[in-house]
């Protein structure tokens, strides 16, 4: 190995006895008296700033810019964050699953009136009943001629038991013993009490507020609920009298219809809603 050159030695040794600063030191040392004096006031009103804090224990100043951990800011879907729109869009068809939660209430057998009896058999039982009517007049019409002596006794007996028979058989349910098809007296209660099912199924539905006109909104996502045959439907929904103005089979399949739509429509809002993969908070 080489000898080190003795007066590189000389000169380092030189420079530790004057006790050279080194250059960052003399920078330092170089600054002025305020400038120091300012960094110095600094450091005394902020004794903890150059502490870093301790493992796990987080740091307050790191969170004061932070966004509240309920706000829309920190609210994300997959794609990115929310914006106002998308906020209201959401709160929008959640309003509208709520209000319309009732569709699926819808009992399909009691709105489509099944057993309803058609008219061809009212027709047929009220001809049946005109032809009791008929024979009981034309007995008690042979009972009343007999009275005046111009028949036998058995005759008008047998006429008057043959009206009192037919008048009961007209107006009775008895009848279908006899004729083996429904009197016109059950066709008609079976209409009243079909009806009446029909109807108070429609209330429920309604409730006081009304519902088919609130689920017209759905039509966004089911375009046949703007039909115009369901214009004077809604219009009572709105009033609160549609249990009362649905009379007919027709009207309460109309109703019916309606509500198959709407359901149609408010399951495709419920897959719209449900497949983002968010959740609002309750408002």
């Amino acid at each position: 190995m080489s000898k080190a050159n003795p007066e590189n030695q000389n000169a380092v040794a030189s420079g530790l006895l004057r006790n050279e600063v080194p250059p960052q030191k003399r920078a330092e040392a170089s600054r002025p008296e305020s400038e120091e004096r300012g960094v110095r006031n600094i450091r005394s009103r902020t004794p903890n700033a150059d502490k870093k804090p301790a493992f796990g224990v987080k740091d307050p100043a790191a969170d004061q810019d932070k966004p509240p951990a309920g706000s829309a800011a920190t609210l994300k879907l997959k794609d990115g964050p929310i914006d106002e729109e998308t906020l209201h869009d959401f709160a929008t068809q959640k309003r509208l699953l709520a209000s319309c939660e009732r569709v699926n209430l819808v009992n399909l057998q009691v709105l489509s009136m099944e057993g309803y009896p058609d008219n061809w058999s009212i027709d047929s039982a009220r001809k049946t009943r005109d032809l009791l009517i008929m024979g009981g007049s034309i007995a008690l019409g042979i009972f009343i001629i007999g009275l005046g002596g111009l028949l036998p006794a058995a005759v008008s007996g047998i006429a008057l038991g043959l009206s009192a028979l037919m008048m009961f058989l007209a107006f009775s349910t008895v009848q279908s013993a006899f004729t083996n098809r429904p009197s016109l007296t059950e066709l008609m209660s079976r209409r009243q009490k079909i009806t009446r099912g029909a109807r108070g199924h429609v209330a429920f539905l309604e409730g006081n507020g009304g519902l088919a006109w609130r689920c017209e909104a759905l039509g966004k996502y089911n375009r046949h609920l703007y039909n115009q045959q369901f214009t004077v439907l809604l219009r009572y929904s709105k009033a609160g009298k549609l249990a009362f103005a649905l009379q007919t089979p027709r009207h309460f399949r109309l109703y019916l219809m309606f509500m198959i739509e709407a359901q149609k429509a408010y399951k495709k809002l419920q897959t719209i809603y449900l497949s983002e993969g968010f959740s609002l908070a309750d408002t």
